[in-house]
């Protein structure tokens, strides 16, 4: 009897020590996971924070429906207080005032040809000299950001749809740069915008956007194939045509021609059967205590809610950036 007694308290510490140090191996990574807190307690922290915060801010997600998306982005810290692990959670806190769209812009090349009759014009383009590459804009257009790299950096993770934007907020209808009349499509766009022309280009050119689709640039006409990696290795044709051309390929297709060759993407996926072994661990190093303290953390410098959006710009004539 006292034998099967010590056996049991023998694997309950084992059992605590191993959770221990599943603990102390994802605490040493700075991220949160559920084998620090628990969803259910996770979910009761979220509902105590939103229920202390001001009318103008907001938890990133709903705490009963995103749950799990909150361990995508919480990050924490330690604290050791004798014999007590203090867990610190950072949670952003979202404005609600304002909600901003991210534009990535393309500042597309457009073959140009100059007047001095002695000059090779053959392979000049022109593209505007715009103030940033990325700008963020709130939803009725009035006001926007100038983006820096570091907030570009953090705007671009695809797990979340927030980010910290620290960038001074402009109105729209006072601004004189280029690339906000060619984003609101002013009138007087010609007058705030200045065009390069850079010689030696080598011409036909292709610029990639996003998600399989590029823009090529060209002075003439010709033909591209396209051939993908599928069952049926189908190779279909397109016509490029000047100024500009923009492809979609599919994924795993390559498209070619006698001037460039634009490669293919891939994307695979892998489905893993967890077996109800490693399900049944997982449930109990949740379950179980442990001598674990949680220190909430809350606020943010200037946190906006976004979407990312990709914008292209023509050197020849107004496209706008919508």
């Amino acid at each position: 009897m006292i034998i099967g007694e010590i056996k049991d308290l023998m694997n309950i510490a084992g059992d605590y020590l191993n959770h221990l140090q599943l603990q102390l191996n994802m605490l040493s990574l700075g991220h949160m996971s559920p084998s620090l807190i628990s969803p259910g307690n996770l979910r009761v922290l979220l509902t105590d924070i939103k229920r202390r915060l001001p009318a103008t801010l907001k938890i990133p997600g709903d705490e009963v429906k995103d749950i799990w998306n909150f361990y995508k982005f919480l990050t924490c810290s330690t604290v050791l207080d004798e014999n007590k692990i203090i867990i610190i959670i950072s949670l952003p806190l979202l404005d609600i005032r304002d909600t901003y769209d991210i534009y990535k812009i393309h500042n597309l090349p457009v073959p140009t040809k100059i007047t001095d009759k002695l000059a090779d014009s053959n392979n000049m383009v022109a593209q505007y000299e715009l103030e940033a590459e990325v700008i963020a804009a709130n939803q009725e257009k009035t006001k926007y950001m100038l983006l820096n790299t570091n907030e570009i950096d953090k705007c671009s993770n695809p797990l979340v749809n927030f980010c910290e934007i620290k960038s001074p907020v402009y109105p729209v209808n006072l601004s004189k740069l280029c690339i906000i009349a060619l984003f609101a499509n002013k009138e007087n766009w010609k007058t705030r915008c200045t065009a390069k022309v850079r010689p030696n280009t080598i011409l036909p050119m292709a610029t990639y956007l996003t998600d399989s689709m590029w823009a090529v640039t060209t002075i003439n006409e010709f033909r591209i194939t396209i051939r993908c990696d599928d069952n049926t290795n189908m190779l279909t044709d397109q016509i490029i045509n000047p100024p500009t051309t923009i492809i979609n390929l599919k994924r795993t297709c390559t498209a070619t021609s006698d001037h460039l060759t634009l490669l293919p993407t891939y994307q695979m996926e892998k489905y893993v059967l967890i077996s109800l072994a490693e399900n049944t661990l997982l449930y109990n190093a949740q379950k179980k205590g442990n001598n674990t303290q949680t220190c909430k953390k809350t606020g943010s410098n200037r946190e906006y809610k976004y979407s990312k959006k990709d914008s292209n710009t023509n050197s020849e004539k107004q496209n706008g950036i919508t």
